[in-house]
């Protein structure tokens, strides 16, 4: 059985020069990556600093195309086909699984520019959701703290927001104004935002 062909891989290496080389291949067309060096393992203990990278091929590659990046045999390099790169590029930095350590955009290394904006759309409709749960009791500042770290320096924009939020839960026959940083803006009631 021949193996699946794909431009878009996403890797797991565990060796920065692994990375390096990847990085400077001149068959890639774009390559992202982010250090992982928080994540958790489900006993609670640290697991070992990885790299996560996503990469973009000028043409289709197969797996075996990654074997000359092994070293002995050694288990340092896990591949698979990367279906839906958005994906992938959100996981760089736990966008997608809020559960895990989440690592800042600016963690993202690499020439792969495609997905930017498109990921720092998606976060920031995650920590609005987040802030309706605020206003309904199914989640608390610290938690929304530990979902999002870097946010605690937007402490008094944030709770402008929850009070916008407040005031039309109260007040349901006012259309819903919520501003955000970049500008957003609802109309209707709660469930239009």
């Amino acid at each position: 059985m021949r193996q699946k062909q794909s431009r878009n891989w996403f890797l797991v290496c565990y060796s920065k020069c692994i990375l390096d080389t990847i990085e400077k291949c001149p068959n890639i067309k774009q390559v992202a990556w982010c250090y992982h060096d928080r994540d958790i393992l489900p006993d609670g203990s640290p697991k070992p600093p990885h790299y996560h990278i996503l990469v973009n091929f000028h043409i289709p590659r197969r797996l075996s195309w990654f074997n000359q990046y092994k070293v002995d045999g050694d288990e340092n390099l896990f591949c698979q086909i990367a279906s839906c790169p958005q994906t992938c590029f959100e996981y760089l930095i736990h966008l997608n699984d809020p559960s895990k350590f989440q690592y800042k955009t600016t963690d993202i290394h690499g020439r792969y520019t495609s997905f930017s904006k498109e990921v720092e759309e998606n976060r920031s409709a995650l920590v609005f959701n987040e802030l309706i749960k605020i206003v309904g009791r199914q989640q608390t500042w610290v938690g929304l703290y530990r979902l999002y770290p870097e946010l605690i320096y937007s402490v008094k924009s944030l709770k402008s927001v929850v009070e916008q939020i407040e005031d039309e839960i109260n007040a349901p026959c006012r259309p819903a104004v919520v501003s955000l940083e970049k500008g957003f803006v609802g109309g209707g009631g709660i469930s239009d935002i």
